[in-house]
């Protein structure tokens, strides 16, 4: 497999063809030339594997979750062979679509996956959907995000005799507006951030009740061609930062508009624009220390919306958590690590096949009391601090 040293090496131009197969892990069949364009795309994604950390810029902590990994888990290996592979075979622009398709396509199979696979998944699934029926009461969940649940799922749980409040900036699908309560708050803005904190007090905020939820989703989406070099208002030279965009952008529309006279720029302007690559901002690339405002963001939105869920989770509720970066990140592998201690069972894990290509912490049986214990060592005092 591919390691750090191993890239570099494997990009120099003094390289021969042992050096880099011994890098790359791959058999004698492959040609220099391809060789080289696999070591290539995969130094360029910044993380070993071949896909960007869009999410968190972190590449050097994938790195290194990798490395702890690659000796212990076939699952790594299998899916490494098919990105060498894609690398292998692919043009440049299929290649660019196959880094970006785990990024976008999510939440495309949602009914089936919170019915079957989350079934096979947990014993305490179908009992815990069954209840409204079965008890013959009103049960509500709770659902916090950046993104809005999709139809697939809210038809599936209303379906059910569910009803949900939804937290976030976007409305729930139409269709069920009656079952669904939308509460507009944006778990990544700061001007949202006094009204979420209200969430956790004694009056629940905007959400008055119920008290508890028995069913809470955590529903994190990132747009990976969201502007990387988003400005934070809180750097020191932001005003300077503002000038020099906002000059920038006069001097492209001088430009635009000069070039729009000519036949060549029209036609060019009816064509369709390509995809905005993800980009990483500059910064240490690790969690917590990256210097830039959609990372911050990001994190904010992630540590707003397990906090409210965890603190509004019922005794032995479940808490389905949808995962939005890479299947091998620290930051996954701390939250499933910090949630173990406080449910009685908690399951890591991704639908199969390439319709939808999500990865979902299912969390069931929660120990409130251990949640709520600041006791250290107890659990919930580490997740607390990450709060």
């Amino acid at each position: 497999m591919i390691k750090a040293k191993g890239r570099e090496a494997a990009l120099s131009a003094d390289d021969d063809e042992d050096r880099l197969e011994d890098d790359l892990g791959i058999g004698g069949q492959w040609s220099l030339e391809e060789r080289q364009q696999v070591a290539a795309r995969i130094e360029a994604s910044g993380t070993p594997l071949g896909l960007p950390d869009v999410a968190f810029d972190a590449p050097s902590m994938v790195q290194d979750a990798y490395d702890a990994c690659i000796q212990k888990s076939a699952g790594i290996d299998f899916m490494m062979d098919a990105i060498l592979q894609a690398a292998r075979r692919m043009d440049a622009e299929n290649w660019e679509r196959f880094q970006q398709i785990p990024l976008l396509h999510v939440h495309q199979d949602d009914a089936a996956v919170h019915s079957n696979l989350f079934a096979q998944t947990e014993p305490s699934w179908r009992p815990l959907l069954q209840r409204p029926k079965k008890r013959r009461q009103s049960c509500e969940f709770l659902h916090m995000g950046t993104a809005a649940m999709t139809s697939g799922l809210a038809d599936f749980l209303t379906k059910l005799g569910w009803s949900g409040v939804c937290v976030g900036p976007v409305k729930p699908p139409p269709g069920n507006e009656d079952l669904l309560k939308h509460v507009n708050l944006d778990p990544a803005a700061e001007k949202d951030q006094m009204q979420i904190d209200a969430l956790l007090s004694e009056t629940g905020g905007l959400v008055p009740r119920p008290p508890t939820f028995p069913l809470a989703y955590v529903n994190v989406v990132f747009n990976v061609n969201e502007e990387a070099n988003l400005l934070d208002p809180n750097d020191d030279d932001y005003e300077e930062q503002l000038e020099a965009r906002q000059r920038k952008e006069e001097m492209e529309q001088q430009q635009q508009k000069e070039k729009r006279t000519s036949k060549e720029q029209s036609q060019q302007e009816n064509s369709p624009l390509p995809a905005i690559p993800p980009a990483t901002i500059a910064g240490y690339g690790v969690v917590g220390l990256t210097r830039g405002h959609r990372v911050r963001r990001r994190l904010q939105a992630l540590k707003n919306s397990l906090a409210i869920t965890l603190g509004r989770l019922a005794k032995d509720g479940t808490l389905v958590v949808l995962w939005p970066g890479l299947p091998l990140h620290p930051v996954l592998f701390f939250i499933a690590g910090s949630l173990r201690p406080l449910f009685q069972r908690v399951h890591v894990f991704s639908p199969e096949g390439s319709k939808t290509f999500e990865v979902y912490i299912l969390a069931a049986g929660y120990k409130r009391e251990k949640a709520d214990s600041k006791v250290p060592g107890m659990g919930g005092l580490e997740l607390r601090s990450f709060f």
